[in-house]
């Protein structure tokens, strides 16, 4: 009987232990995706032909005809191997779609919305991924609070000051996204809208003018 009762509690402790060992298994990538491992070479912005003059809501956005098929072609090859996307731990998943190689053509687009949904949401299986995890919002919560309080609050001069904003124009749509809206608590969304509330407050003094031709975030969580 005794050895019975060993042998019973060796068999529980192995199968805890192999539970435990294939959950650290299951996201065991902690390096988010290098993009520059893809042959294509990443299309370059000039936000200096974007953007002449934001804070007087003065704009120039790509045009389609200007970035042309190349520009889609590129869009296309931008996709993580999904054998490589299942085995990264969350916020590993998140900090490769914030570092999508077509964030900036995409954000200064004439519309942007559409850009994003015919490049990216149909096509980035990184947002699939993150659709199914249930630690996915907290994750986004965290980034978007850092994001938001390193957002400038004076007028944007800096290159720094525009790759913050365009940081938080990228994480914003993957929140807009309604895989992704679906699992957020009730807390969690009165977070959200805090947080997108102050971002317009920021916009507001800062004169980030592009944010004008998104959705209201802060709306939609309502």
């Amino acid at each position: 009987m005794l050895i019975k009762k060993v042998l019973l509690v060796l068999l529980a402790t192995a199968i805890i232990g192999s539970l435990f060992c294939g959950c650290e298994e299951k996201y065991s990538i902690e390096e988010p995706f290098d993009f520059s491992s893809i042959a294509t070479k990443a299309p370059q912005e000039d936000t200096n032909d974007v953007i002449e003059d934001v804070g007087n809501n003065e704009q120039e956005a790509v045009q389609p005809e200007e970035i042309g098929n190349p520009f889609l072609e590129q869009a296309e090859q931008y996709v993580v191997p999904e054998d490589v996307v299942v085995k990264m731990k969350t916020e590993v998943l998140l900090e490769t779609y914030m570092s999508y190689p077509m964030i900036g053509i995409i954000c200064f687009e004439e519309n942007p919305v559409e850009a994003y949904d015919i490049w990216v949401k149909e096509t980035d299986n990184c947002i699939k991924e993150l659709a199914g995890r249930e630690d996915t919002i907290g994750k986004i919560i965290e980034l978007y609070t850092s994001l938001v309080a390193a957002e400038t609050k004076t007028h944007i001069s800096e290159d720094k000051d525009y790759e913050t904003e365009k940081k938080i124009d990228w994480l914003e749509f993957l929140l807009l996204n309604e895989s992704i809206k679906i699992h957020a608590t009730a807390e969690q969304k009165k977070e959200i809208v805090k947080l997108a509330t102050t971002r317009d407050d920021n916009n507001f003094q800062n004169g980030y003018a592009i944010a004008d031709l998104y959705p209201d975030l802060a709306a939609a969580y309502k």
